[in-house]
């Protein structure tokens, strides 16, 4: 059954785009002017405006960019520049204009926010009003420069719209420090939901979000062990909050709008197939279409459309995920009919993922969730940014951290299993010890959350990069350039032309001495 809904984050207006790498946008910044916030409508204006800017990262493919030197996530030929993330030597010349906007969109968000808490210093309007919407922007901020200091590392901290553009880089932990801040500001003044306006963050995302965040702060590259016990504090808290499992792992990759906002969603950034029908937007989410394989097309589906398959899974994940994981079926997409294999009689052969152009399996959470458009594949679906499951996991690993097993840590493991498997069917082996139970958490992480850029931060924050490649990495994927034991490969280079605008914005790798100071 269709939900009747206010969408809160649109699809992007006014977006041409000839080919993916041939784009143009304009941010919604001129909603965010001075001397505008006169009335509640003006300042919910200024925040539709950020929260479009904020969709866009996601709009667009290169939100999974970010995510390439992931054991999971992989690319394919004739796609250099991501070739290069993916055999961990990212390019820093520019040379993409993916990469470039990884940085700058984000940036362009925290502007954002920093103009509009700047014109409601003067305003009359109550308190209570203003601390609302400057409580959804602070999220947004807060979110922004958490995507920053996990792929950059340390970034220089702005708070205000004037700036001189020579900025220093601050530490990992002094952004982390001002993450917390924002997102315990937003604890104070969110709202539990928001009733049927969907995509505003909300008291449980702010939640969640501190509960990744000190979960991250816990481990590489700051290792302040003393925050697992507030990651599982919060994770706990947002467990009492009343969200549950979607009851099939498989529906919540549906493309139906049915499921947008359902009960394991905290964070969502949300698309408007009303919006793209009334020719307001000019296509939908391409995340999908991003994912479809390159010479897939589905005979008899109107307007179905080939793929750019600039992302798709690892062979050597796909293959070494288990089989008899009901969650392999979801997660993954084998075969399709492929323009390349043409039966004679206008219809073309299924082909397995081995026998397509590429030769590589992708990612059916996007694919599924993506319909056939004019000229592309779009998803009108939410993108969960946080999701339930990611709170049950993350308290199990939090508490195993303080407590080692326990109890209620083996009982949020087995919700996540018995959603996957059918109750009792396949649970956790009691009786393990602290370590094996931390490596049963973060395997059960790689399985329910392939594919959707989990894994790489785990690998990130736990340290086991090396260990994950060489395990995960059939002879076949593209394989490491650089040392992926060393971290000073775990993070982008900044954009060279930012380095060049800024000459004390430095261009370096030495983790222990710069990039990430105490």
């Amino acid at each position: 059954m269709k939900i009747n809904k206010t969408y809160i984050i649109y699809l992007l207006a006014g977006i041409m785009l000839a080919s993916c790498s041939d784009l143009d946008y304009t941010p919604e910044s001129n909603l965010l002017s001075g001397s505008f916030y006169k009335s509640e409508s003006d300042l919910n204006a200024a925040v539709m405006g950020a929260y479009k800017d904020f969709a866009y990262p996601t709009f667009m493919n290169h939100h999974m960019y970010q995510y390439v030197m992931g054991d999971d996530i992989s690319t394919r030929t004739n796609k250099d520049n991501r070739i290069g993330v993916d055999q961990f030597n990212p390019p820093a010349d520019n040379v993409d204009s993916f990469y470039e906007r990884t940085w700058k969109d984000y940036w362009q968000a925290i502007y954002n926010v920093n103009v509009f808490l700047e014109n409601t210093v003067e305003t009359e309007l109550s308190e209570d009003i203003i601390t609302s919407y400057t409580a959804q922007m602070r999220f947004l901020r807060g979110l922004s420069y958490f995507y920053l200091v996990r792929n950059f590392g340390g970034v220089p901290l702005i708070t205000a719209s004037a700036n001189s553009g020579k900025e220093s880089r601050s530490s990992v932990l002094e952004i982390y420090e001002f993450i917390e801040e924002d997102l315990k500001y937003c604890e104070q003044h969110l709202p539990a939901n928001w009733g049927n306006e969907y995509g505003r963050p909300s008291l449980g995302a702010a939640k969640a979000l501190l509960a990744q965040l000190y979960l991250t702060w816990a481990g590489w590259p700051v290792k302040d062990e003393a925050k697992y016990k507030s990651a599982r504090d919060k994770s706990a808290e947002v467990m009492q909050m009343g969200y549950a499992l979607v009851d099939n792992f498989e529906d919540l990759w549906k493309k139906e709008e049915s499921y947008d906002n359902n009960s394991e969603s905290i964070f969502q950034i949300m698309f408007s197939e009303v919006e793209f029908n009334s020719g307001a937007a000019a296509r939908a989410c391409l995340i999908g279409q991003s994912f479809f394989p390159e010479d897939r097309l589905d005979k008899g589906v109107p307007g179905a459309k080939t793929g750019w398959q600039d992302h798709n899974a690892s062979i050597g994940f796909f293959n070494n995920f288990p089989d008899d994981d009901p969650r392999k079926t979801a997660t993954f997409l084998t075969e399709w009919k492929s323009i390349d294999h043409p039966t004679g009689d206008g219809d073309f052969e299924v082909v397995n993922w081995s026998d397509s152009r590429y030769g590589k399996p992708t990612f059916k959470k996007w694919t599924a969730m993506s319909h056939p458009l004019k000229n592309h594949n779009g998803i009108f679906r939410d993108i969960m940014i946080i999701r339930y499951a990611e709170v049950l996991l993350m308290f199990a690993e939090a508490d195993n951290e303080v407590n080692g097993p326990t109890a209620a840590a083996y009982d949020a493991v087995n919700q996540v299993r018995n959603r996957a498997f059918g109750e009792g069917v396949s649970p956790v082996p009691t009786g393990l010890s602290k370590d094996d139970f931390l490596e049963f958490i973060l395997n059960e992480r790689k399985l329910e959350f392939a594919g959707e850029g989990v894994r790489w931060r785990d690998m990130q924050r736990r340290e086991f990069v090396k260990a994950a490649i060489e395990s995960n990495t059939d002879a076949v994927d593209f394989q490491p350039v650089k040392d992926v034991g060393n971290p000073n490969n775990w993070i982008f280079p900044l954009p060279s032309q930012e380095v060049t605008l800024n000459p004390n914005l430095e261009q370096y790798f030495d983790v222990a001495k710069h990039v990430f100071p105490q």
